[in-house]
């Protein structure tokens, strides 16, 4: 697999990387990356998919903080925060 990377961002314990095509990737501590509840934290990218994210959007622009990840399209973003239980 040959993606091309085009920007990366970087929490605390998490990564997200925005490739060519508009696709997004995360690794590290998870609700940042939005994988499912059950993946604790994953040291192979992982494509970031949900909320209001559909197969036609494209992501535009990422951004990390210490505890979330905040992605962006031309029409919407979404936040992937931290749950505290």
């Amino acid at each position: 697999m040959n993606i091309r990377v085009r920007k990366v961002a970087c929490g605390l314990f998490h990564s997200v990387a925005l490739c060519e095509g508009g696709s997004c990737y995360g690794f590290g501590q998870n609700p940042q990356i939005g994988a499912p509840k059950d993946v604790k934290y994953s040291t192979i990218p992982r494509l970031i998919e949900g909320g209001d994210l559909n197969d036609e959007d494209e992501i535009e622009f990422i951004s990390c903080g210490s505890r979330h990840t905040l992605v962006a399209t031309k029409h919407i973003y979404i936040d992937f925060p931290v749950i505290f239980t």
